[in-house]
């Protein structure tokens, strides 16, 4: 904005007043190339700049006036607050700390903070504090959700039980998103239900109002997506017309959108829905359902282990994951409880973990444990540059011939997971099905 534009807004300056706060402004807001806040000594904001408008996803008009502390997550609020004291009351003059902020879309943002007093020339002037802000979340949060998934392999193959596990795939989703809360769902395709799985980190009695979910196009995106066997968002589940008949609970618990990832084995077979909801309306991006993908592979691992150590349970592998098969493929219904089970998290456009565990009886051959790569490039056809590079290599692997469960062999993925990602491959390309892809493949140049 412009420095004018903003003192218009703060009429009750003085005119010397009027002239501390424009230089301050030049140098603090209109001059930095990074996104900075002006506020006064209780946190209020009287202004920023574009850089910070563009990285909260905010405008500056919806800022004015408001606690800096209101955009920061509730967990970190008291960080930011005990700054301001401090440097309000002129104990320091310069802080530096972490701590994260909430976008209106309930995105986590990790920023490093320098925080300068600015007082004015004479000494009796308002002094104001500047804040510049660096965004640090993409390297946090690898290294946060690196860590966890190393911790829950490490217990999946331990044979923690599926309570546990759920309640840490909770923690690993709240590292990404903003009061998001986690659904593992067991399918039980017999009895056309999906079935929450109680952990900690769920809202109380909300595992027992979901404790059979039906699997049907109508009700909550964990039966749905079980239904349609692939991803399902709902908005705003409270005027969806899909969810009438479970607004009284979705209420309740103050569920207003809700995204869910069916599982599957590398045959197909149902094994049950992983789901987040939240209280605010949220569309999920791509980044979002590969996150969500990742996550889905680790539960269905769990899910796989726990079914083998299930005394006289069913040991057939009724379902692997998103991103999950045994490695060797198995060449008959049955596996070998020594089979090693891999999963891959992907991490923006490059970063990716894979996750290896093996059944506690394996434990010698294979240990758990998490290691990082790089994505390997992928030819990009002319018109596809929006393609991600997996769902490149996936499109390559099917114009030369294979189809879904070779590919999901190849790249050690769940059939599942591939489906997912040629849903994205249609919805960029605007086709509806795997013919159109191919035909419109057949008439495209490659790039040299």
């Amino acid at each position: 904005m412009e420095i004018d534009e903003f003192l218009d807004d703060v009429p009750l300056l003085s005119p010397q007043q009027r002239q501390q706060v424009r230089a301050a402004f030049q140098v603090a807001l209109v001059k930095s190339p990074l996104p900075t806040v002006l506020t006064d000594l209780d946190g209020r904001i009287l202004g920023v700049n574009a850089p910070m408008e563009e990285l909260l996803g905010v405008d500056e008009t919806e800022m004015q006036g408001r606690l800096v502390t209101e955009f920061v997550a509730e967990e970190d609020r008291h960080l930011s607050e005990a700054v301001i004291r401090r440097l309000a009351s002129g104990r320091t003059r310069r802080e530096t700390n972490e701590t994260r902020w909430v976008r209106p879309d309930g995105r986590l943002l990790w920023m490093h903070r320098h925080v300068l007093r600015v007082d004015g020339p004479d000494g009796d002037a308002q002094p104001y504090l500047v804040a510049l802000l660096e965004d640090v979340t993409r390297a946090r949060l690898a290294e946060r959700e690196a860590a966890r998934l190393t911790e829950i392999s490490k217990r999946i193959a331990a044979g923690a039980p599926l309570a546990d596990i759920a309640a840490r795939l909770g923690e690993l989703a709240e590292q990404r998103w903003s009061q998001v809360g986690c659904m593992l769902n067991i399918a039980d395709e017999a009895a056309g239900v999906v079935r929450a799985v109680p952990h900690s980190r769920l809202p109380a009695g909300l595992a027992e109002a979901f404790a059979e979910v039906p699997i049907s196009t109508v009700g909550i995106p964990c039966g749905m997506a079980a239904a349609y066997g692939r991803p399902v968002a709902v908005a705003d589940l409270i005027t969806d017309p899909r969810t009438v008949d479970m607004h009284a609970v979705l209420k309740r618990f103050n569920m207003v959108s809700g995204w869910s990832v069916a599982l599957h084995d590398v045959e197909g077979q149902l094994l049950g829905t992983l789901g987040l909801f939240h209280p605010y309306r949220r569309e999920p991006d791509d980044a979002d359902w590969e996150a969500l993908s990742g996550y889905a592979d680790v539960a269905a691992i769990a899910i796989m282990v726990d079914r083998r150590q299930t005394p006289g349970g069913d040991h057939r592998p009724a379902a692997a994951a998103q991103d999950c098969v045994t490695e060797p493929a198995p060449t008959s219904a049955d596996v070998s409880p020594a089979s090693a089970l891999r999963a891959t998290l992907t991490i923006g456009a490059a970063k990716r973990y894979l996750v290896t565990v093996a059944p506690t009886s394996a434990a010698d051959e294979q240990a758990p444990g998490v290691s990082e790569g790089d994505e390997s490039p992928a030819t990009v056809p002319v018109g596809a540059e929006g393609l991600s590079a997996r769902e490149q290599e996936i499109v390559d692997r099917l114009l030369n011939g294979d189809r879904v469960p070779a590919i999901a062999r190849a790249l050690y993925l769940g059939q599942s997971t591939v489906r997912n990602h040629l849903t994205a491959v249609y919805r960029k390309l605007n086709v509806s099905s795997q013919q159109e892809l191919i035909d419109l493949y057949k008439g495209s140049t490659r790039s040299p």
